[in-house]
């Protein structure tokens, strides 16, 4: 495997070891590999709740965390809204929080 390489199944979650504190704003980017049926990606608070079990929910789908999904084009924060910009294969994502604001922004390639 190469490092820094995470392959997901279904809804897999990771996490930081770094948090975002509240009031604070935080960026990470995501190179996808490859286009699944459901890549949520986002942020969650300290109330998302850690689930070692399959569920269908994924980050987004409660009002704890925010997601965006590039394969169905949605942005998720306990609910679903469109969002116009469809991933492919060597797309990197950028996620930027604003804890204090509580919102995601998402930048494709730059």
């Amino acid at each position: 495997s190469r490092e820094g390489v995470v392959e997901f199944f279904e809804f897999s979650t990771i996490r930081s070891s770094k948090g975002c504190r509240a009031g604070c704003k935080c960026y990470y980017e995501v190179t996808i590999l490859r286009v699944d049926e459901c890549p949520q990606i986002g942020f969650a608070n300290s109330g998302f709740e850690r689930v070692r079990t399959h569920i269908d929910d994924g980050v987004g789908d409660d009002d704890q965390s925010w997601g965006v999904d590039g394969a169905r084009q949605q942005l998720h924060h306990g609910g679903r809204k469109e969002y116009g910009r469809k991933w492919s294969e060597g797309d990197v994502v950028g996620l930027a929080c604003d804890r204090a604001k509580g919102q995601i922004l998402v930048s494709v390639n730059g």
